[in-house]
């Protein structure tokens, strides 16, 4: 999964709270802060899941003009529509 560019800082603000989080469960030992830090980890996968990058669509190489490329892709049944 490749992740937009506008949310790594996002990502990584929110993983560098979830380490510290569970730095501090360890540390402390304390149940709420390991329910936290997880909820911050359920949380970092949420904005990672917000942020992908959307798939490209593939231009066909049997391309009748740079301009109308023709962007093919392949149906649940299995079909290729052009």
């Amino acid at each position: 999964m490749s992740l937009s560019h506008e949310g790594f800082p996002l990502v990584i603000g929110a993983t560098v709270l979830a380490v510290i989080t569970y730095a501090l469960a360890l540390r402390l030992r304390s149940w709420p802060l390991w329910l936290t830090a997880f909820a911050f980890t359920l949380l970092v996968l949420g904005i990672a899941w917000a942020f992908r990058a959307p798939r490209s669509a593939t231009v066909s190489l049997s391309s009748p003009s740079p301009i109308y490329p023709v962007f093919s892709h392949t149906t649940v049944c299995g079909g290729v529509h052009t």
